[in-house]
């Protein structure tokens, strides 16, 4: 992993890189072979760009082989990949900010050789009430779509409201 973070002026600069691979092997009593799924890997990238008072930002993840897979002799699935793209702005007038964001993941081969993907539009808000100190609210929409046959992975729509409050120190 490895991140940088730097100001020119009014500009300024701030991105990340990281990955982590792994080997694992499940030993199963299907003849004499070993079933599983061998490497997952996780690799991940982003950065935001600052001028004055806007920001703009993206970052990419990808996670193949994450998860433990079904071992049942009558089900085989493929390697599973999951890849999300996150972008968007943010605009800040002096304790208050507020931002948009959109997240989209496309998930290959999660229930048993179907995808899916996932979309999630974001928009909240930020004030900062004195040091270490702020609340916000946010507003998501998320709508994911399966490629799955029948009821095994349901597409759905939902709507979220949030609010919170931060303290660092």
């Amino acid at each position: 992993a490895g991140s940088y973070s730097g100001k020119f002026g009014d500009f300024g600069l701030d991105a990340y890189v990281g990955f982590s691979s792994g080997h694992r092997v499940y030993a199963a009593p299907v003849g004499a072979s070993i079933t599983g799924r061998n490497n997952p890997f996780a690799g991940s990238g982003g950065g935001v760009v600052t001028w004055g008072p806007i920001a703009f930002g993206g970052a990419y993840e990808r996670l193949y082989d994450s998860d433990t897979p079904n071992n049942s002799a009558t089900v085989s699935s493929g390697h599973q990949q999951r890849d999300t793209w996150d972008i968007g702005p943010r605009y800040t007038m002096g304790p208050f900010s507020v931002s948009v964001d959109w997240t989209r993941a496309i998930y290959k081969n999660r229930n048993v050789n179907s995808g899916a993907q996932n979309d999630v539009y974001s928009l909240s808000t930020d004030y900062v009430l004195g040091p270490g100190i702020d609340v916000g609210i946010g507003v998501d929409y998320t709508h994911y779509k399966s490629s799955a046959a029948g009821n095994a992975d349901p597409n759905y729509s939902g709507l979220a409201i949030m609010a919170g409050t931060g303290i660092a120190f």
